[in-house]
């Protein structure tokens, strides 16, 4: 879920970007989810203005679009709460997560310059943009058709609620915690193994 951490007191704003991308069959889709204090309160769900020719391309299209919409949100909540405010990016994409902390569209050849004034941001540091897991990416919602139960863990994730006010999606939830909880455990039990392994000594 979203953090609510805040830093000295400043109010945590935190958008979940991610994309549906088509590759050259036509203009993928763009999702953003923006939490304020770990309190989902903007969705967005757009067709791409232009067709990506890479996945990292398409997740930075998504990224700027949903940053652009977070910095309205962010100037409103310090506005309205007179306090600062963080401001957090997150994708599950590692190729545009490090786009983010460089300068200049390094080897995506085809995209505008107009699309870099998010790695100003990060500069300054007015945005930090950081890696998420993909299980735990709650913008996936807005991209295409999800499986029922992929579908429900990520609205109750975002906090729906049903007429009777019960979380929607809560045992579908805990399910995906359990299932990756045991895909640590054993991701451990086989480093250890491994380690144990290289350590001891070669029979001559």
């Amino acid at each position: 879920m979203a953090g609510r951490d805040t830093e000295l007191g400043a109010t945590s704003v935190e958008v979940h970007t991610d994309k549906d991308w088509q590759g050259s069959f036509g203009k993928s889709t763009s999702c953003a989810i923006h939490f304020v204090n770990g309190v989902a309160v903007h969705f967005t769900s757009r067709t791409q203005k232009a067709t990506s020719l890479s996945s990292t391309e398409s997740e930075w299209y998504s990224a700027c679009s949903g940053v652009s919409d977070g910095l309205f949100i962010k100037y409103c909540v310090e506005f309205l709460t007179a306090r600062p405010s963080t401001f957090t990016l997150k994708v599950d994409n590692n190729g545009a997560r490090c786009l983010a902390h460089r300068s200049g569209s390094g080897r995506i050849k085809h995209m505008r310059g107009k699309y870099l004034w998010l790695q100003e941001l990060v500069e300054q540091p007015e945005l930090q943009a950081k890696g998420i897991s993909t299980l735990f990416n709650t913008s996936d919602l807005g991209t295409k058709c999800l499986p029922r139960g992929r579908l429900f863990t990520l609205m109750c994730m975002i906090e729906f609620q049903n007429a009777d006010g019960e979380s929607i999606g809560a045992q579908e939830y805990q399910t995906v915690l359990l299932q990756e909880g045991n895909r640590r455990k054993v991701r451990q039990l086989c480093e250890m193994i491994a380690l144990e392994t290289s350590l001891q000594p070669v029979e001559s």
